[in-house]
């Protein structure tokens, strides 16, 4: 009993020390809305990574740290963490994901234009890597930073080849729907049910954060169209949802709304 014990507990701090395990823990921090769980965890995969001398997994850590910053608008402190990544010597996967995070903070930063190139190289590196979901997703940063560089027509059409690879992605499908709200804000209806549609796609892909998103954008709309009750609901349950998730930023701009 007591050596079935001990080889249970080694093989407990043997996934716990394996970079890989945590990355698969953070996600799953992810889904639950615990996003400091998930910081710490991305942290740890990153340091395990770069001890072990796994390149790839580091990549994907610090990437993935990176979008949590995004997410809750830290803007400095995400670009802070792009420059030390150096795409000298890597696979096409791990540019494409270095390029992906730089289009990413490039466009929190407002910088659309700077965003494109990187998004498109993001594409192109992850076609050759042959990762349909991290090429969906680059397709969609591109669709985004096209979009706000006043290229409708391209933007849509970086949004359909998106779709085209997000089958079977949730996650992927819920940020197409909300992505195509944001390119039909001039058509507040289309915009409403678009992005209604997203918010459930993320309920349905468990992905607490684009919920958040979602109810932002929705109660926006909501209010530009006069229908403040449903306006008010919409920035209620905004407002509840990132206080769970310490995302404070989002909680002070609900807050503002319902008072």
């Amino acid at each position: 009993m007591r050596t079935a014990f001990l080889v249970l507990a080694w093989c407990g701090m043997s996934f716990a020390a394996d970079a890989a395990w945590q990355l698969t823990k953070a996600r799953q921090s992810m889904e639950e809305g615990r996003i400091d769980r998930a910081w710490s965890r991305y942290l740890k995969a990153e340091s395990l990574a770069q001890q072990q001398g796994d390149r790839s997994t580091w990549i994907v850590a610090r990437t993935q740290r990176t979008e949590l910053l995004l997410l809750s608008e830290e803007l400095v402190a995400a670009d802070s963490l792009c420059p030390s990544l150096s795409l000298l010597g890597e696979t096409p996967a791990d540019s494409a994901r270095i390029r992906l995070a730089r289009a990413r903070v490039l466009l929190a930063k407002g910088e659309p234009g700077k965003a494109l190139p990187e998004a498109w190289a993001a594409r192109l590196n992850a076609h050759s890597a042959d990762l349909p979901e991290l090429e969906a997703a680059s397709w969609l940063t591109l669709s985004r930073s096209e979009s706000q560089s006043g290229k409708s027509a391209e933007a849509r059409q970086s949004l359909e080849e998106a779709r085209s690879r997000a089958d079977g992605q949730p996650n992927l499908v819920a940020q197409g729907w909300f992505e195509e709200a944001r390119q039909k804000l001039s058509d507040p209806e289309r915009a409403l049910a678009c992005v209604r549609t997203a918010r459930e796609s993320f309920r349905t892909a468990r992905w607490p954060s684009g919920i958040v998103r979602s109810l932002e954008l929705e109660a926006t709309l909501l209010e530009g169209m006069g229908r403040k009750d449903a306006a008010r609901q919409a920035w209620q349950e905004m407002g509840d949802l990132a206080e769970r998730l310490a995302l404070t930023k989002a909680q002070a701009r609900a807050q503002a709304h319902l008072r």
